[in-house]
């Protein structure tokens, strides 16, 4: 005689139910990778928007007027020079600046605008050729505080957008208290 292989039926639970549940099974699966997979998009948009924001060039200037020594063979002869520089903090290199830097002293002979023309600027910071203010009565009138100074600086740049250019403006005035420019 050979031995049965028969299976005793399951009074509790039919093929019916069997496929009701996995069509809950998949029902609940597919519905719960939908909300995953909205939560993760909406994740990557918001990064997005955010590395767009960060994408810009955020352009700054320093000012300084500081003493130095003309020639060594003259090292009690002190002149003082005004060092204008241009940097981008920002992660995207500003293009096609176009601007200038206009100067002006109480003395009128030292009053000079220097145009600015770059390609690009980048993280590393550029900086204009130092300008001299020259003669022992320009240096005595610095030293003494008996003389104003202004430099203004007026640029335009192309960012992210190549359409529409931006601008930046700087205005530096000559503080005596502080003996160096100071940015207004």
């Amino acid at each position: 005689m050979r031995p049965s292989y028969r299976t005793m039926p399951n009074r509790y639970v039919d093929d019916s139910t069997w496929f009701a549940a996995g069509v809950m099974a998949t029902l609940l699966y597919t519905y719960v990778t939908n909300r995953i997979g909205r939560f993760t998009i909406s994740l990557g948009r918001k990064a997005h928007k955010l590395n767009l924001t960060l994408a810009q060039p955020v352009i700054g200037s320093d000012c300084k007027l500081e003493p130095r020594v003309v020639s060594p063979s003259r090292p009690d002869v002190t002149r003082f020079f005004l060092i204008v520089s241009l940097n981008n903090t920002g992660d995207l290199a500003a293009t096609k600046l176009k601007g200038n830097c206009a100067i002006t002293c109480s003395e009128s002979t030292h009053n000079r605008t220097l145009p600015i023309f770059l390609d690009t600027l980048g993280n590393i910071p550029y900086q204009l050729e130092p300008q001299e203010f020259g003669g022992n009565a320009i240096t005595q009138a610095i030293r003494s505080g008996q003389v104003w100074i202004n430099v203004d600086i007026d640029l335009e740049f192309f960012g992210f957008d190549d359409k529409a250019p931006e601008k930046y403006r700087a205005h530096y005035e000559y503080s005596h208290q502080h003996h160096n420019m100071i940015r207004k």
